[in-house]
């Protein structure tokens, strides 16, 4: 007789005495294996029973999502498609099926890719600047912070982060240029103005006032801490020569410094005597003005053919000639600072005269 098949879940024998049946692939056997083919064409003597096997839990990758399960055993299906953030060819089916060869190797046959979504580079304006970035992939995450010479009221950068949609999400920050005070300090009796150009890398001079003298660089530039550079600039207040001098007249004055006036006049043998008032000016020079003439005295001490120097301080030694009588009896005369001779009175020279009659002739008139 001939029993067929043992069971459709069963691999088929021919038709013998004795057979010993098998489950299908990815199927799972139990019970007695073993029947005998009786003379009414039944199999007889066995109990296998064939479930389905089951594979093991799916495992989702970073980049899936389950979209549905119909199962876990043979044959049964998982849908799987890309997570958010990323993109590929899903959705997959996976099917659960058994390896071939090695029986009771259960597995997910199937495959998908899942590439992450790119971000493109993430753009910055004048104020700012990415200053360190994971990369540019989903969920990747960028700091952004002000450049140099620029800050916002945040203590940390901003960060931005590469979303699903390909592009960046993050706020700030909101950078404002640094300014520098509206004056250079530090440079001693120097005058600055630098409201209107004090913003970073602006530069601005200081100026030394009038009377000071200006040495180093007195150009400072706005730093990106908002204080001024330092430079070698310096204002010196400005000083005359300690001595006034010139043609008939020397003075050293109490104080030289700018601004300060010293009383000059003319030195004895000199005219005019009266004082004139000298200022020190803002280029260290004194400022007035002083003419000294040297004194000289008349050439008019007896007798009136003597050659006598006439210049201050000079002597003269008066002398009447024969014949003349000198009044006040008085030699040397000096040439005094008021263009006078002295003492005084000056000399004069009177003609000797005899007595009126010739004395000592006995008998004789005159």
């Amino acid at each position: 007789a001939d029993c067929g098949a043992v069971d459709s879940r069963i691999e088929d024998h021919d038709p013998v005495d004795d057979c010993i049946a098998t489950c299908n692939r990815g199927y799972q056997g139990s019970g007695n294996p073993a029947y005998s083919c009786n003379n009414d064409a039944e199999w007889v003597g066995g109990d296998l029973t064939c479930a389905r096997r089951q594979c093991p839990m799916f495992d989702l990758s970073i980049n899936t999502v389950l979209v549905e399960v119909s199962g876990n055993l043979y044959e049964d299906t998982v849908t799987v498609t890309c997570a958010t953030g990323f993109i590929g060819n899903g959705p997959q089916d996976f099917v659960c099926d058994e390896q071939a060869g090695r029986p009771r190797n259960m597995f997910w046959s199937g495959s998908i890719t899942c590439e992450p979504v790119q971000c493109g580079l993430l753009e910055t304006d004048a104020t700012n600047t990415v200053v360190d970035c994971a990369g540019n992939a989903y969920l990747d995450v960028c700091a952004v912070e002000c450049k140099t010479g620029y800050t916002s009221n945040l203590s940390s950068p901003s960060l931005y982060v590469c979303a699903a949609d390909a592009a960046w999400v993050g706020d700030g920050p909101n950078c404002e240029i640094v300014t520098c005070p509206p004056t250079v300090p530090g440079v001693v009796n120097a005058e600055s103005d630098c409201a209107a150009s004090n913003e970073y890398e602006d530069t601005c001079e200081t100026v030394c006032p009038y009377g000071y003298a200006s040495s180093g660089d007195e150009t400072h530039e706005c730093q990106a801490d908002g204080t001024w550079s330092t430079t070698d600039h310096a204002c010196t207040p400005i000083t005359c020569p300690a001595t006034i001098s010139g043609a008939g007249y020397a003075k050293t004055c109490t104080s030289n410094a700018y601004g300060a006036s010293c009383d000059v006049g003319c030195d004895a043998g000199f005219t005019p005597q009266n004082l004139v008032q000298f200022t020190c000016g803002g280029v260290g020079t004194w400022e007035g003005s002083l003419v000294c003439s040297p004194v000289t005295c008349p050439n008019n001490i007896p007798p009136t053919q003597a050659v006598c120097s006439t210049s201050y301080g000079a002597t003269c030694v008066a002398s009447c000639d024969v014949g003349y009588i000198q009044t006040p009896v008085q030699n040397e005369y000096t040439c005094q600072q008021d263009g006078s001779w002295g003492p005084q009175p000056l000399p004069t020279c009177e003609i000797v005269t005899c007595p009126p009659t010739v004395p000592g002739v006995v008998n004789a008139e005159s």
